[in-house]
């Protein structure tokens, strides 16, 4: 794979403009999410919701990526709500140069839950909370 749709489509996110970001996507690209059990599907909405992590995550540093012959992984690093997060994105590109899959792996858990957090409300998706350790959560002791 050359560097050209990886440049292309790290350049585009970027820059939060939505028509760079859907023109670096394939029509029925499919994003699936840490946030969401159900994956994103097409242009129109995986390109809302990169642009709204474009205005949510803060200081959006992409660092290395590893290639192969159709899948790329980014790893990025940013902040959301003064969390450090760091995520890795699996994209895989079409013969287009248009990403066809993209999966997103982030972490710390308190990261992702800020992040899900601020996309919930946009997402119709309910608020998600962290549950302290003997707070009667799952695995609480009777």
């Amino acid at each position: 794979m050359t560097d050209e749709p990886i440049r292309t489509f790290l350049d585009a996110v970027h820059s939060g403009d939505p028509e760079r970001m859907q023109a670096v996507l394939a029509a029925d690209v499919v994003l699936n999410s840490p946030i969401l059990d159900e994956p994103i599907v097409g242009s129109g909405p995986a390109t809302a919701v990169l642009g709204l992590l474009s205005s949510i995550i803060d200081d959006l540093t992409f660092g290395e990526v590893l290639t192969g012959e159709i899948h790329v992984a980014v790893h990025l690093t940013g902040t959301v709500d003064a969390h450090p997060i760091e995520a890795v994105d699996r994209l895989e590109f079409d013969p287009a140069g248009r990403v066809r899959t993209m999966t997103v792996l982030a972490r710390p858990l308190a990261a992702v839950v800020a992040l899900q957090n601020r996309l919930a409300p946009t997402l119709g998706a309910p608020a998600l909370a962290l549950v302290p350790e003997g707070a009667g959560g799952p695995g609480a002791s009777v």
